[in-house]
């Protein structure tokens, strides 16, 4: 069973059998980021030859091969994932708060906003984190503070929203 979660130029992140994976455009071109030793790993985003996501619950980065992890989970926290990366920033969440890095988990940044029981940033471009806080989308500048809820300006009939991508033109 195998997954293709995000493609930045000509390459693309996923998973197979439980494993972390980069393809160029073949089934022939994969190459395994799964570390020796990990029972589960994940990659769910890509851009400019970086790859995020986890490995056995603890937010990693990785640099186009296995060797090249950089572990980003904050010590003395139980679950990290890494879920975007663009423009030197990785963004996930930590024990159910959004966070960003920049290249090393003593980086983070807690996002997560005032108030909220739960969040999680998605993407990110140009300073900016995309995702979600108690069910409702919204972004980020970099700080828990700067949270905008961009579920307000929806219809009422929807009960939940979440930002998952961004793009800056």
């Amino acid at each position: 069973l195998s997954s293709a979660w995000a493609i930045s130029g000509a390459q693309q992140v996923g998973e197979a059998d439980g494993h972390a994976g980069l393809w160029s455009g073949t089934g022939a071109s994969w190459v395994n980021l799964h570390p020796s030793g990990a029972s589960l790993s994940h990659a769910y985003g890509i851009y400019a030859g970086q790859q995020v996501g986890d490995v056995d619950g603890y937010a990693t980065l990785w640099n186009g091969s296995p060797a090249s992890r950089v572990n980003l989970h904050p010590s003395g926290t139980i679950y990290s994932c890494t879920y975007g990366v663009s423009d030197g920033q990785q963004v996930g969440e930590v024990d159910g708060h959004a966070a960003f890095w920049t290249g090393t988990g003593a980086s983070r940044i807690d996002l997560n906003p005032s108030g909220a029981t739960y969040s999680a940033a998605y993407a990110a471009a140009s300073g900016l984190q995309v995702g979600e806080a108690d069910g409702h989308a919204g972004f980020w500048r970099g700080m828990a503070g700067s949270w905008i809820d961009l579920h307000w300006y929806l219809p009422s009939s929807y009960s939940s929203s979440a930002a998952q991508g961004i793009e800056m033109y």
